[in-house]
């Protein structure tokens, strides 16, 4: 009996490869990308000239797409290489929604304090009463930076759903199912709940799936016989490298700054905020070239400086908002600003990270 259970479980692995276990900096790279777009995006609020090319005020919203595409990649594949052992059993689960729940919320909840005691205005509007702390506590709003949890949060109920089909589906080594699932319901999605600013997750969707198809290409492309995948007459890998750098330059291409300069007129800093599916995508072909391409793009986001920005990315996108109101407040000269701000924010963010949310990473169901 048990030499049987072994046996179905070897085969499994054979289909559906588990990951590495040591830690991927690559992604934790990404995240570094995601952030100090953010990051930057953010700090043109600080004095720097609207006509600079330094000025990447608009580029925050394409970091978001690629932190909720990561996200989705990430959990995604980690159903998807779960055994049916563990698939059936109840603390599995239990520790996903507990493990997301630790991910999210003891951050948040330390942040929005920070927010409602030291945030003295002059930058945006932010939590600053006992009633907004419960509101977002409760996913109910979500002001400024905030507005990404309760979106999150909320597909993180609906992710093991859609992993469980894509796995289903990812029996087929030819994969035009799981393509079709995806073209088929970010269609329909998008179709019945077009782009919106707001809270609500219906609006985000499309984006999320990007990130769970990108889990399952990668999969597909690692279920490949290595004669195909290397071999002379197909080249998965190549196509999902160059796929990945015409999503990064998609991505420059739509930095308003610099958009504008190329066309020779202004061009809105939201011009493109709700371009949801397209940044889905260029996300996505960025996350599979990272993971299974020719090597190029993960040596990119192996970077040390963006693997360390990556690692505190969460606490980051949290706190610099608030280090950025007391920039402004401290002093008038744009350098001093921007050197306070970026400083003061990574040992805020490092801070956070060490005391919060390392320790709470580490809390397992047994």
């Amino acid at each position: 009996m048990g030499n049987s259970l072994d046996g179905k479980q070897d085969q499994e692995a054979k289909v559906l490869p588990r990951p590495k276990g040591r830690h991927d900096s690559a992604l934790d790279g990404a995240r570094g990308l995601a952030v100090l777009m953010v990051v930057f995006s953010h700090a043109s609020k600080l004095g720097i000239p609207t006509d600079s090319i330094l000025n990447l005020r608009g580029t925050g919203r394409y970091g978001v797409f690629l932190f909720f595409v990561l996200s989705s990649f990430l959990l995604t594949r980690q159903i998807m290489v779960a055994t049916k052992r563990e698939l059936r059993s109840f603390t599995y689960w239990l520790n996903y929604g507990f493990r997301r729940f630790l991910r999210i919320f003891p951050a948040f909840s330390m942040s929005l304090v920070l927010y409602i005691f030291f945030y003295k205005g002059g930058v945006g509007k932010f939590p600053a009463t006992a009633d907004d702390l419960v509101s977002h506590l409760m996913l109910q709003e979500g002001m400024a930076v905030f507005w990404t949890i309760p979106v999150e949060f909320k597909y993180y109920m609906l992710l093991p759903a859609v992993a469980l089909i894509f796995r289903a589906m990812s029996q087929d080594l030819a994969g035009w199912r799981g393509g079709l699932f995806f073209c088929f319901t970010v269609g329909i999605v998008s179709w019945l709940k077009p782009p919106q600013f707001g809270i609500s997750l219906w609006s985000y969707i499309p984006v999320f799936l990007c990130g769970a198809f990108a889990a399952f290409v990668v999969l597909w492309i690692e279920r490949l016989p290595r004669s195909v995948r290397g071999g002379c007459s197909v080249y998965p890998q190549l196509l999902t490298e160059i796929a990945g750098w015409l999503g990064i330059l998609f991505v420059v291409l739509l930095v308003p700054c610099f958009l504008s300069r190329l066309l020779g007129r202004e061009v809105g800093y939201t011009s493109f905020h709700l371009w949801y599916v397209p940044f889905g995508i260029a996300s996505s072909a960025v996350v599979v070239a990272c993971m299974a391409g020719t090597g190029a793009m993960r040596r990119l986001l192996s970077w040390p400086p963006l693997v360390a920005a990556g690692r505190i990315s969460y606490s980051l996108y949290l706190l610099h908002m608030l280090v950025m109101s007391w920039a402004v407040a401290v002093t008038e000269s744009t350098v001093c600003r921007l050197v306070l701000f970026f400083t003061c924010s990574a040992v805020l963010a490092s801070i956070s990270y060490c005391t919060i949310e390392r320790p709470f990473s580490r809390i397992r169901i047994t």
